[in-house]
């Protein structure tokens, strides 16, 4: 093992899982943060604040507006300290649905959304609190959407001000649902990247980038990663738009999805550890880390 893979493991050691398990239990508390209910202002407050204890100074909202109502992504920047001119991307979306409930209303009925998708926030945000002190050479920008379960809304708010702003992001990593693994003795993860255009030079990028994923995941969890084609979440807007992405959900089917009942109770966050540790190894080897400040 090389100096810079001890470097790494030694990172990856510091994810917390008491620090995931209260974020979900926190984000689900809420009982519903549906896109149009009254609880998504204090929950995009409540991220925005995490962001700021941690200690980032560079922290804001990007508003739009859905069904005449203003709507907040929560945007994170970490400068790279080399070339900052170059972007990656780790989202999540922090709004929920719970549209499989038979008879469910928005208005009066709850959205927990335990594992979709407050697992994917707290494993950006217990990311985001380990890399705090870290100098990356590349910028790394962590965007908390809402809207996904209106067409991606935030999602595509933001591509298209990337688009528009002609940013150079070399890689977005999407978090969506990764706490429902399938079989405990042999935990597999689905990273998800564009199987048909591969020729393509940001689609190859990605397929790179995911090779390398499989192998940081090889060597730092006990996750065995497999690669499936996209399917639609925060990473569509941006694959559309010709940046390479990438998807990462889990491998179980997950009987919760979109229900009232996708609590806590039926996640499982050591799952949820090894895919945070994943996607922190892969962070670090792309973004160019160059060591604490």
């Amino acid at each position: 093992m090389t100096s810079f893979d001890q470097y790494i493991s030694g990172l990856v050691e510091q994810v917390t899982p008491s620090n995931i398990k209260m974020t979900i239990e926190h984000l689900s508390s809420y009982l519903t943060r549906f896109t149009l209910s009254n609880k998504i202002v204090p929950v995009s407050q409540w991220i925005h604040k995490q962001f700021t204890i941690m200690g980032y100074s560079d922290v804001g909202y990007q508003d739009f507006v859905f069904c005449d109502t203003l709507q907040k992504n929560i945007v994170c920047t970490k400068m790279g300290k080399g070339q900052s001119n170059k972007i990656i991307i780790l989202c999540a979306h922090y709004d929920t649905i719970a549209r499989s409930t038979i008879g469910w209303n928005w208005k009066k009925c709850p959205a927990p959304g335990a594992n979709d998708n407050a697992s994917g926030v707290a494993a950006m945000l217990e990311i985001a609190r380990i890399l705090m002190n870290i100098e990356m050479d590349h910028t790394i920008r962590f965007i908390a959407f809402t809207g996904e379960e209106q067409n991606l809304m935030g999602s595509r708010a933001y591509a298209e001000y990337a688009c528009t702003n002609n940013m150079d992001i070399i890689l977005v990593l999407n978090l969506d649902e990764i706490g429902y693994p399938d079989v405990k003795s042999n935990w597999n993860i689905n990273i998800g990247v564009d199987q048909v255009n591969r020729t393509h030079t940001k689609k190859a990028t990605a397929h790179k980038f995911a090779l390398l994923m499989a192998k940081v995941a090889a060597d730092n969890t006990s996750l065995n990663s497999r690669r499936i084609d996209l399917w639609a979440s925060d990473h569509t807007p941006f694959s559309s738009r010709g940046y390479a992405v990438i998807g990462i959900t889990q491998a179980g089917k997950y009987p919760h999805s979109h229900k009232i009942t996708d609590t806590v109770n039926y996640i499982d966050v050591d799952y949820i550890v090894e895919v945070t540790k994943m996607t922190l190894a892969t962070l670090i080897h792309i973004a160019g880390c160059k060591g604490r400040k």
